[in-house]
């Protein structure tokens, strides 16, 4: 979508900021029509200028930009990061995709959650794996469906054998598109059995936050070896963009964290 925005809107660059449809199925054009309406904030005032004055370099989100994304409509993906935050999770190792977007729209608007962009997927489960060791608490990753989860496999090997608490968020389709088995369809549960000692699949939007912080009871569990140190929760996109109403409590981050395999010889 930014590309096509930048290539297309009036000839020139227009927006760089990545923003989230309201649903997958408003296609391109319609964003881009939204845009030269005025419809859409494309820029905080200040890249605005820096765009009409020819320099493309962007600054960061003005603060009333930061106040724009905290105010909108509660939803399940928003539901969530704030759950975990509140809870004491702060970091997140992120190679999201389009299904995942929502998820970064919350993050971006929460300024304490710090969202770490990876180029690889190995990258993400690996940096999670060694901040959990180094900090002694739960890191996130956000990774994008079963290809994305494949992919970092390795190091979530290695994370379980060393009893590091980490949540996987991996994207998955609406439960609607799984039927017709796009290109990047798979059984996400069974690649998770592989690393996991918690899976949940079937979240709503309404679910979400209880959820994530299922989740991450579970990784903080002092369990025999690695065994549940590990939590993957698989996110049918409907319950990130879906109306989220309530909030569950605020829960606490364990103190007593979980066991490694040095603590356990």
């Amino acid at each position: 979508i930014r590309f096509l925005l930048n290539s297309q809107v009036q000839g020139k660059p227009t927006c760089n900021h990545w923003f989230v449809l309201p649903r997958p199925q408003e296609c391109v054009r319609g964003a881009i029509e939204r845009v030269q309406a005025g419809t859409v904030a494309a820029l905080p005032k200040t890249n605005r200028q820096r765009y009409a004055a020819g320099n493309n370099k962007l600054l960061q989100p003005a603060a009333d930009s930061m106040r724009d994304l905290r105010s909108m409509q509660m939803n399940g993906a928003r539901s969530l990061i704030q759950s975990l935050l509140n809870a004491g999770v702060e970091v997140c190792f992120a190679n999201p995709g389009t299904s995942e977007m929502h998820l970064v729209q919350a993050m971006d608007a929460e300024p304490a959650f710090r969202g770490v962009l990876c180029l690889f997927e190995g990258v993400c489960t690996g940096a999670a794996d060694g901040y959990a060791r180094i900090c002694g608490k739960p890191a996130v990753t956000l990774l994008h469906l079963g290809p994305g989860l494949g992919n970092g496999i390795a190091n979530l090997h290695n994370a379980r054998r060393a009893a590091s608490p980490i949540i996987n968020l991996v994207g998955n389709h609406t439960r609607d598109h799984e039927a017709l088995d796009a290109p990047l369809t798979s059984d996400i549960e069974t690649l998770a059995k592989n690393v996991s000692g918690w899976i949940k699949t079937d979240s709503t939007a309404e679910s979400l936050a209880a959820d994530g912080l299922a989740a991450l009871s579970a990784v903080m569990q002092k369990a025999p070896g690695s065994e549940g140190q590990i939590a993957t929760l698989i996110i049918p996109a409907d319950a990130c963009w879906g109306p989220a109403s309530m909030m569950p409590p605020n829960v606490p981050v364990i103190p007593d964290i979980a066991k490694t395999n040095a603590d356990l010889a």
